[in-house]
């Protein structure tokens, strides 16, 4: 029989990764929103201060967290500190992502899609295994992976005015890796309790040039780009116990653009 309150993620104790960017803070919102304890976990600490004062009436739900995927020691240190704080590991959102500027794909400098490696896919890597390794001891928990539809499709070069927006080609590649990722997760830990899946959002609206939108939200069955909190539903759902039986999935929100 559905329980309405099976959407509720109350006790449920999750980390955002990139929990105090764009994305993170809506995100973090949400959780919160929903009852949930979040560890909102960042390498810049002037985006952590700001959040902390944003998130200041949820306090006892929330641990700010200095965080560098990329390094061994801070991943335990911060998964340690949230687990002093929680006692344990629900869900774990990999939101994190560096970017590097805009460049034509033969002259791209291999130092600069290293950097983006570094994060996108070995600080995944490395959050993801830290993390498992405490959710298949409590044999329950949830991963959830911030995809694009440029893991999915690729670019459509007719709707960038200009090179300097263009998607660039290291995101497509480690975007579309992370989807088969979350599959791997699902199928080899789905035995010990713990579900993985995957949000692949579509352009989200961040004040990009005009003609860019424009461009973006025609070719958009829903005739506009992607709202911050248009991604919330997915999230909560996915993270949720009314997806108790949802995992190795890819939950496209895109208001469409796929479906073309």
């Amino acid at each position: 029989m559905f329980n309405q309150k099976s959407f509720l993620l109350k006790d449920k104790s999750i980390i955002v990764t990139g929990g105090a960017g764009l994305l993170g803070v809506v995100f973090a919102e949400a959780l919160l929103e929903s009852g949930a304890n979040v560890g909102i976990a960042d390498i810049d600490p002037k985006l952590l201060s700001k959040a902390r004062s944003k998130f200041s009436k949820y306090d006892r739900q929330v641990a700010m967290l200095k965080l560098d995927i990329t390094k061994p020691e801070s991943v335990q240190s911060c998964l340690r500190n949230f687990l002093e704080k929680f006692g344990r590991i629900d869900g774990l959102v990999n939101n994190a992502v560096l970017r590097a500027p805009v460049s034509d794909f033969l002259k791209r400098d291999l130092d600069d899609f290293k950097k983006t490696t570094d994060v996108n896919i070995n600080g995944v890597f490395l959050i993801t295994q830290k993390t498992l390794e405490i959710m298949k001891k409590q044999r329950s928990g949830c991963v959830i992976n911030i995809a694009s539809i440029y893991g999915v499709v690729g670019p459509d070069q007719s709707i960038y005015p200009d090179d300097k927006i263009n998607c660039p080609e290291y995101y497509c590649f480690q975007k579309g890796g992370l989807i088969n990722f979350t599959r791997y997760l699902a199928t080899t830990f789905g035995r010990y309790g713990v579900r993985a899946n995957t949000i692949t959002p579509g352009g989200i609206y961040a004040g990009q040039d005009k003609k860019f939108v424009e461009n973006y939200s025609k070719k958009t069955p829903l005739g506009r780009m992607a709202k911050t909190g248009d991604i919330c539903g997915a999230l909560i759902f996915l993270m949720s116990d009314a997806s108790s039986y949802v995992t190795g999935h890819n939950l496209i929100v895109d208001g469409g653009w796929t479906a073309l």
